[in-house]
């Protein structure tokens, strides 16, 4: 029996080398994303219920978003599929756009989802669908219109590991 002694032994061996050979699979690499978090104010107001944008200024980033809430505070997330959104924002440059609606106004559904376009340009095809809204007597934007377009809004920022809590001024 001293054979089946070492097979016995050989078995569990194996298994530790095969899988040390081939890895654990823990599924796709996500990007990281560092937090975010600030305070939007306008003519010195804090700003309740609007809805923040940071998109990526680089082609490959992708845009994060978050809500104000009633003190004008808000944290940022970023969305990776259906199943996966991250708090925080990837390491990079932004432009910014604040939107805050009218209460009980509806809020514009985003144009259809077309997988060969990038973030940003779905974030592009989103301004101009909510331009177009505003402009067609959709929803009645609360804040300077400006704003609502991260091109006019000159709101900018730089996401960074440990940065500080960001502060957006608005204006009239």
């Amino acid at each position: 029996m001293p054979c089946a002694d070492y097979i016995k032994g050989l078995v569990p061996a194996s298994c530790i080398i095969l899988a040390g050979l081939l890895g654990c699979d823990s599924g796709p690499k996500l990007p990281k994303v560092v937090p975010v978090t600030g305070y939007i104010s306008l003519n010195d107001e804090p700003v309740a219920g609007a809805t923040v944008v940071f998109i990526s200024a680089q082609t490959s980033g992708r845009s994060a978003a978050g809500k104000t809430d009633e003190f004008g505070n808000f944290s940022l997330a970023t969305y990776f599929n259906p199943q996966l959104e991250l708090d925080g924002a990837e390491p990079g440059e932004y432009m910014i756009q604040v939107t805050k609606l009218e209460e009980g106004s509806a809020v514009p559904a985003p144009p259809p989802s077309d997988p060969s376009l990038s973030p940003q340009e779905l974030m592009k095809l989103q301004t101009e669908y909510n331009m177009e809204r505003m402009k067609s007597g959709g929803p009645k934007s609360l804040l300077p219109e400006r704003y609502n377009n991260p091109k006019t809004s000159e709101l900018k920022a730089s996401v960074i590991e440990g940065m500080p809590h960001l502060k957006l001024e608005l204006t009239d």
